[in-house]
């Protein structure tokens, strides 16, 4: 699944929005600098799975992101192709208040498949092993993402990728908003089973805003959504079949 050329939702999973992220909430100024704990420090971890040659820029988004992180908490872990395996992206995203992850997609509803698929869907897009190159990736879905537990209160950042934002892919229809809202839906449910609060699919802008605001501030993921630079004041909300409530 290429990159996200075209303009789509930015996408957000309504019904499990509405209380601050106290677990990944701070005052202003750097945790480290106040002598704070990195055992109860919100842990930050930063995912970048292999793009071929727009993997560059998406490390660089990811390292502006995790500079921002560690103003507020020595708790940050970055997992960058080529080495991003499953295994360590898991061991990253264990116990983790933040999760960031820019790469691949892989959503439904899609043309490929009939029915939804969790083995490959809904997840990660990663190295087969470590230290292969960026051009080849393999699909972690979320039957993967069960086998992780987030923190209690944890967002879930999904940067440029296809599907998980409403979208499909660069060359094909982008389809009816019915199949918008379930892909939205789809790829924030294993997320949340893992212990999100609330899942962020961002298709345009990195991810540094959205970290800074949930280190310094107590405002709800509604409020800072709503007044992120991308928000254009289009929104709907609606109910969500795979996560209840």
């Amino acid at each position: 699944m290429k990159r996200l050329l075209v303009a789509s939702l930015i996408a957000l999973i309504v019904a499990m929005i509405g209380a601050p992220l106290a677990a990944a909430s701070s005052s202003s100024g750097t945790v480290a600098a106040q002598g704070i704990d990195a055992r109860r420090a919100p842990k930050v971890a930063v995912i970048v799975g292999p793009v071929a040659g727009i993997t560059n820029s998406y490390r660089a988004m990811a390292k502006d992101a995790a500079r921002v992180a560690r103003r507020y908490t020595p708790n940050v872990v970055e997992v960058y192709s080529p080495n991003a395996t499953w295994p360590r992206v898991a061991e990253a995203i264990d116990g983790a208040s933040i999760v960031i992850y820019l790469g691949h997609g892989n959503g439904w509803p899609s043309r490929y498949r009939d029915a939804l698929y969790p083995p490959s869907q809904n997840g990660f897009g990663l190295n087969p092993v470590a230290g292969s190159d960026d051009s080849s990736h393999q699909y972690f879905g979320e039957a993967s993402v069960d086998n992780v537990r987030l923190a209690d209160n944890a967002v879930v950042l999904l940067n440029h990728l296809c599907y998980a934002s409403g979208n499909t892919e660069p060359g094909l229809p982008e389809g009816t908003l019915d199949m918008a809202t379930q892909r939205v839906d789809n790829y924030a449910a294993g997320f949340i089973r893992a212990g999100a609060k609330a899942v962020v699919a961002e298709a345009h802008m990195g991810p540094a805003w959205y970290v800074r605001q949930l280190l310094t501030t107590n405002a709800s993921i509604t409020s800072i959504w709503n007044r992120s630079p991308e928000a254009k004041g289009h929104t709907m909300s609606f109910k969500s079949v795979r996560s209840p409530g």
